[in-house]
């Protein structure tokens, strides 16, 4: 019996037969759905058969329940087959990556699925007794399925990054998971339109289509405010002129796009990991990809209000983005010994120069220029169309020089300090950032000082945004040279380094 049920997953996918067959047994589906039932007995009889409310708790209840338990049974279950080396030998199998984990995505928390499944029909039922259509809330779970199938594709990518927290990676990521849920599902819903790259982060939350099923109903209570009030500020929402936030149709459809690329770039990434565990966690080619669909999703939503608040908000958007990215990109000291060893075999200048821009071993610096060229690009072309004021315009286009010689300080000193021999080079490079960024904030608040009394100092702050209002361009020009000379200062003992290691390689091989 249990081989003719599982027989058609033989062929479909291997991986998904044995993570279903070793899961799916007698007395764990009895306990699911008595777990499952209860639930949902306790939610009617907790709410006193208030059907929104149990529609609400029912929906995102089930998705938080998915992200959150989801993610830690997938990053266990990676961690326990990295532990006991069988994440080697799927490895051999001639399966695809992309099928391999396709089937620990669908199988791994198919208990969890079965559960949700049994809450589905008391959801539906909830939902048409509050008056939404039976299309609507369709449309809805479809939505969070697509969410959810992005969410668990992170965890997945992020339980095959090597590093020395095993048994950690579940917690850390389930806990980021819920702190996540939390800004989403109790913060974020009640905040206004902004008309700026915040709005981006409305197209990782379901909730702000929850207003749109009940028209008729303006006064319905969604958290703790009324349909009228979030229907209002999402009819404003535009990304590049176009009227996303005018009707279901429009966001839902732009909610699935959004879901789909961000989730392909995962699943790229997790192709990557998976064959090459010990590279870096992304290529220079995926960086560049993903550079460019940050740069339009959040360009998009400032472009129709595009003034100096949306400008400071793209430069700190941007500078969070590349903190993560100069982490996710940059070698660390065995990668790069081992490009200097194969970078003697590159006799001509363009080979090199090919490298730095591809190559996987290759230091990020130049990557990280590049990148840093596909977001200020487009940035400093809007700045010139839509600022008329002469001295503004030049102020906030050296103000892009000053946030990328900024960012390219910070990729250098993190290059140079994970050269270090210690095995704690990545806690030290965090540290070291972390307190250049953290620090300067601290110390202007003791000491009472806010930019718009004294802004020079800001402008040698990762803050220099709050600052260079109210400077004269010398001063910023002044600022952006001495970068230039910290930043020459740092790459020059990064090479000096590298030809040390590299003499020392030669000496050893010899």
């Amino acid at each position: 019996m249990t081989q003719t049920v599982f027989k058609p997953f033989r062929e479909f996918n291997p991986q998904l037969l044995r993570e279903l067959k070793g899961r799916l047994k007698s007395r764990n589906i009895i306990a699911v759905v008595a777990l499952s039932l209860l639930a949902q007995i306790g939610a009617v009889h907790g709410l006193k058969y208030e059907w929104f409310d149990i529609f609400l708790v029912l929906s995102l209840g089930a998705m938080s329940a998915t992200l959150a338990i989801g993610t830690f049974i997938l990053v266990s279950d990676l961690d326990e087959e990295e532990r006991r080396g069988t994440l080697d030998f799927i490895r051999l199998t001639p399966q695809s990556a992309t099928h391999i984990f396709i089937g620990k995505l669908l199988g791994v928390p198919c208990l969890l699925y079965l559960a949700i499944a049994l809450a589905l029909p008391l959801q539906f039922c909830s939902g048409l007794l509050s008056n939404f259509s039976f299309i609507d809330i369709l449309g809805f779970d479809v939505i969070l399925i697509f969410r959810c199938v992005f969410v668990l594709s992170l965890a997945i990518f992020f339980g095959l990054i090597k590093g020395n927290i095993v048994g950690l990676k579940p917690w850390l990521a389930s806990a980021f998971v819920l702190f996540c849920l939390f800004v989403f599902l109790v913060m974020f819903p009640t905040t206004p339109t902004l008309n700026n790259g915040w709005d981006a982060i409305k197209l990782f939350s379901p909730s702000p289509l929850l207003p749109y099923f009940l028209p008729e109903y303006p006064q319905q209570h969604i958290f703790d405010r009324n349909v009228q009030y979030y229907i209002t500020g999402l009819h404003k929402l535009r990304w590049f002129y176009l009227p996303i936030g005018a009707n279901a149709l429009n966001l839902s459809l732009f909610y699935i796009v959004n879901y789909v690329v961000w989730t392909r770039l995962t699943f790229q990434g997790i192709q990557r990991l998976f064959h090459n565990p010990i590279s870096t966690i992304i290529s220079k080619r995926q960086s560049y990809v993903i550079t460019a669909c940050f740069t339009l999703l959040c360009l998009g939503f400032s472009i129709q209000n595009f003034g100096l608040a949306n400008y400071q908000d793209l430069l700190a958007q941007n500078f969070l983005f590349f903190f993560g990215l100069i982490a996710v990109l940059s070698p660390h000291r065995l990668t790069l010994k081992d490009w200097i060893r194969d970078s003697v075999k590159l006799t001509q200048k363009t080979d090199l120069i090919s490298d730095l821009v591809w190559g996987e071993k290759s230091p990020a610096i130049i990557a990280i220029a590049i990148n840093l060229l596909i977001v200020s690009v487009p940035i400093g072309v809007v700045t010139l169309l839509t600022i008329n004021s002469f001295p503004a315009k030049d102020i906030l286009l050296f103000g892009l020089f000053l946030n990328a010689s900024f960012i390219l300080l910070f990729a250098s000193l993190a290059q140079l300090m994970l050269l270090m021999k210690t095995k704690r080079r990545a806690l030290w490079t965090t540290g070291i950032l972390s307190t250049m960024i953290i620090l300067p904030q601290i110390v202007f608040s003791l000491l009472e000082i806010y930019p718009h009394q004294q802004p020079l100092p800001f402008l040698f702050t990762v803050l220099f945004f709050a600052g260079f209002r109210q400077v004269d361009l010398a001063s910023i020009l002044w600022v952006f040279v001495s970068q230039s000379l910290v930043l020459a200062v740092l790459n020059l003992q990064f090479v000096r380094r590298l030809k040390t290691i590299e003499k020392y390689s030669k000496l050893l091989v010899s």
